[in-house]
């Protein structure tokens, strides 16, 4: 005797019972089981996610009945997320938390959602943007006719900047640059 089995296209597992019969008594039955598994799947919410400069979370809704890995590219160490698993076909999240913008350019990164048993794989694209910003604290000075220094306050993500004087006021010259803070500089003018 033969049995055919149909691919299982759900999620889940299943089993059914077969009883063979005996059609002359109608009584002498003998019974199995075949049990079938599930089909595997990983589902993601999205391939592709964006991230503002400031950074934050990023939260990729999951559907699985397999157990994954999450890993990030190598190179991009300014994503990071704690190891966790699944199993069943439940719905999860996995949480990434992404790193300030400090790199003065857009950015990108492939996480990838792995099975851990047939290595099958489903990748999330991460995008985080740069929007650089640019502005003085005071842009009016007084000083008196003794001269002196003079501290210009620019709250600004670019690291390279320069500070060019117009043509002719050789009476003034740039005198040195200092970190305040993460976003503030101070350009001092002497």
């Amino acid at each position: 005797m033969t049995v055919t089995v149909k691919d299982n296209k759900s999620f889940d597992n299943r089993s059914c019972i077969v009883t063979l019969q005996d059609i002359k008594d109608g009584v002498t039955s003998r019974t199995f089981t075949v049990k079938q598994k599930q089909k595997n799947c990983i589902k993601i919410g999205a391939n592709s996610y964006a991230v503002s400069t400031d950074g934050g979370q990023v939260v990729i809704d999951v559907e699985s009945n397999v157990d994954y890995v999450v890993s990030i590219a190598k190179d991009c160490d300014w994503i990071t997320r704690p190891k966790s698993g699944t199993r069943g076909l439940v719905k999860s999240s996995v949480v990434l938390d992404v790193n300030r913008n400090t790199s003065e350019k857009e950015r990108s990164a492939i996480v990838t959602l792995e099975n851990t048993t047939t290595g099958d794989k489903e990748e999330v694209l991460i995008t985080q943007e740069f929007k650089a910003y640019f502005s003085l604290i005071q842009n009016e000075f007084s000083i008196s006719e003794n001269g002196g220094e003079i501290n210009v306050y620019i709250q600004t993500n670019i690291s390279s900047f320069d500070c060019y004087l117009t043509d002719g006021d050789n009476w003034i010259k740039k005198s040195g640059r200092e970190s305040v803070t993460v976003n503030t500089i101070c350009q001092k003018l002497m």
